[in-house]
């Protein structure tokens, strides 16, 4: 049997989704209608389909997401870099000038 997605409303407002086996679209709009629910869509999934792309994608990371966490990271290097060569200059800056009052 076909699986279907449907997004449905029932009477109070509430919005539901769901997957389910049904043998056509029709039978389950009638299904849904019975049960006192308003279908908004109702789209057929191909099983084998769905099945094969979560097991491609089981455990592999976009390239995309690789790369993002990959500049991430050197934007936190150079900030820690940056960060602390101010604290460096600072110290220095601060010595200098205690330095200086102390001499003049």
């Amino acid at each position: 049997m076909p699986l279907f997605k449907y997004t449905a409303i029932t009477r109070t407002g509430q919005k539901v989704e769901n997957k389910v086996e049904s043998a056509n679209k029709y039978t389950l709009l009638k299904k849904l209608k019975r049960n006192k629910l308003l279908p908004i869509e109702v789209t057929q999934i191909n099983s084998r389909a769905a099945n094969r792309r979560k097991k491609e994608k089981r455990n592999v990371e976009s390239s995309n997401s690789a790369l993002k966490t990959i500049r991430n990271e050197e934007i936190q290097r150079s900030l820690s870099s940056k960060h602390r060569i101010a604290t460096r200059l600072k110290r220095l800056f601060n010595t200098s000038i205690f330095f200086s009052s102390i001499c003049a």
